[in-house]
């Protein structure tokens, strides 16, 4: 049996032990953060104190070509300022209404239905960054009718879409489309430019 003597000293040993494992045990939580305490992704979206991605703006430039045989007769020219991550456009609907030309007789002119051009232009354009490169995705569509005097009318649509990497400041051709009824090409050639 233990002596009165014994169990005190058992007892001052237990304690000493207790006592020096206890801060060290302390020092091995603080190295090891409890799994709770660390924000999840979803979490870490929501936190406020977290900084957003930088937002930065572009300028789009874009150019609607027109050739025949090869060589540019006609540019249309659209911009555009656009922030990282957003889809912007442009829209223009124009119509142009010419009046057809009547008989040389005495009798009053007899009122009849104008020839007319329709111009619809629609630009398509969201810029998104990935690293150090720059994505765009732009589209465009046009689309006219023409009533000539003299004949049936005639539609035109044209619809130029297409993704790519761009060089800032650098032209890029989007996309080119043959027009079936003529020797003419339509090209969507964009620009991009940082702002900000």
């Amino acid at each position: 049996m233990f002596t009165r003597k014994g169990m005190a000293w058992a007892a001052v040993i237990t304690a000493a032990l207790w006592f020096a494992l206890k801060p060290a045990r302390a020092q091995e939580e603080q190295k090891q953060p409890e799994k709770s305490a660390m924000p999840t992704t979803s979490e870490s979206k929501l936190n406020p104190e977290q900084p957003d991605k930088p937002v930065h703006a572009y300028r789009v430039d874009f150019s609607l070509n027109e050739l025949e045989d090869g060589k540019k007769i006609n540019t249309r020219h659209y911009s555009m300022n656009v922030n990282t991550g957003d889809r912007n456009q442009v829209k223009i609907s124009a119509g142009t209404r010419v009046p057809k030309e009547t008989s040389g007789t005495n009798e009053a002119p007899v009122e009849t239905q104008p020839d007319s051009l329709y111009v619809m232009v629609h630009i398509y354009c969201r810029v998104q960054e990935h690293g150090d490169e720059v994505l765009l995705a732009a589209e465009g569509v046009i689309d006219n009718v023409l009533n000539p005097p003299n004949g049936p009318p005639v539609t035109r649509d044209i619809d130029i879409a297409g993704t790519t990497v761009a060089t800032l400041g650098k032209p890029i051709v989007i996309g080119s489309v043959d027009d079936p009824s003529s020797n003419r090409e339509f090209q969507l050639e964009v620009t991009v430019t940082k702002i900000k």
